[in-house]
């Protein structure tokens, strides 16, 4: 039995790879149609493996090991309006406020990320999406 997804996200599997939503798709497709405007540039798809920024590291206490805790945003590119490289996490409402964790992750990676990096935070929700700069 296929196990559902605690948000009730359909992945998408498309050439361009494995997506978690409709929406991070549709997200990714308009993020092509800015990298053909001229407007960003190295767009990549994050890569769970490879693209994780430590927010603590792993450690042992009494015995009892604790893990990493990491965080993996959507996207990554080069905004050339803004002059600044670019994270970019989409959620929709629903993700956003029902993912407890998601909160202090933000914190933890915003605390950490240079002055120089915008996390853009791109919230589907019942009047839009909402970008928010970081």
């Amino acid at each position: 039995m296929k196990k559902q997804n605690k948000y009730f996200n359909q992945k998408v599997k498309t050439s361009a790879g494995v997506f978690d939503s409709k929406g991070e798709y549709s997200r990714y497709s308009q993020l092509l149609l800015l990298q053909k405007a001229g407007k960003i540039k190295e767009l990549k798809k994050q890569d769970k493996k490879t693209d994780k920024h430590i927010l603590q590291e792993g450690f042992r206490r009494n015995g009892k090991k604790h893990q990493t805790i990491t965080y993996t945003a959507d996207y990554s590119y080069f905004d050339l309006e803004k002059n600044k490289q670019v994270i970019e996490d989409y959620k929709s409402e629903f993700t956003r406020k029902g993912d407890k964790a998601y909160p202090i992750k933000k914190k933890l990676l915003l605390k950490d990320l240079s002055e120089d990096i915008i996390f853009r935070e791109v919230v589907k929700s019942k009047k839009g999406i909402i970008i928010n700069d970081l």
